[in-house]
């Protein structure tokens, strides 16, 4: 509704002040006259008498409704265990009940366990991966000092060669 007054309110053409409560009030009222043809060609084509049906079913319907939520508790009885159970002892059906306190907070002290465990596993995988990194630097460290000395000496015998 305030969309369509803005819109309005931004036109040029024909230059109108609107209010969202006027655009809701010509709607109702625009829906009330809408609602009236379509009864009366509704009335029109099904004919006075078929009308006059369609509302006897309708009122039926309504009775009927009423009185199955109305139906007196005398019909359910107390039969075995203290379950209620209707004429053709079928058991009531009951819907899922709520979880006690209890059951929620073993449910989270399981989740809050699972979740520990995967973060001790995932923890101990990364020292795994970062004491395997630091071996091969020590050995890549290893084998430069190695070469390191290998080229200090062929330096210091290509050196006593030259004198």
């Amino acid at each position: 509704m305030e969309e369509i007054a803005v819109n309005l309110d931004a036109s040029d053409q024909p230059k109108i002040k609107v209010s969202k409560g006027s655009v809701r009030d010509r709607l109702t009222l625009l829906q009330q006259k809408n609602k009236a043809k379509f009864i009366e060609n509704k009335k029109a084509a099904m004919g006075a008498r078929s009308l006059q049906d369609d509302n006897k079913l309708r009122k039926l319907k309504r009775q009927q409704r009423r009185s199955t939520a109305t139906e007196p508790l005398s019909v359910w009885v107390r039969a075995g265990k203290g379950r209620l159970r209707n004429k053709t002892n079928k058991p009531r059906r009951r819907g899922k009940g709520r979880r006690s306190p209890s059951e929620v907070v073993q449910f989270l002290k399981e989740n809050s366990e699972r979740v520990s465990v995967l973060g001790k596993e995932d923890l101990q995988l990364r020292r795994g991966e970062l004491s395997q990194k630091e071996y091969m630097m020590k050995i890549l460290a290893q084998q430069q000092q190695e070469q390191n000395q290998l080229m200090l000496c062929l330096l210091a015998n290509g050196q006593n060669k030259n004198s």
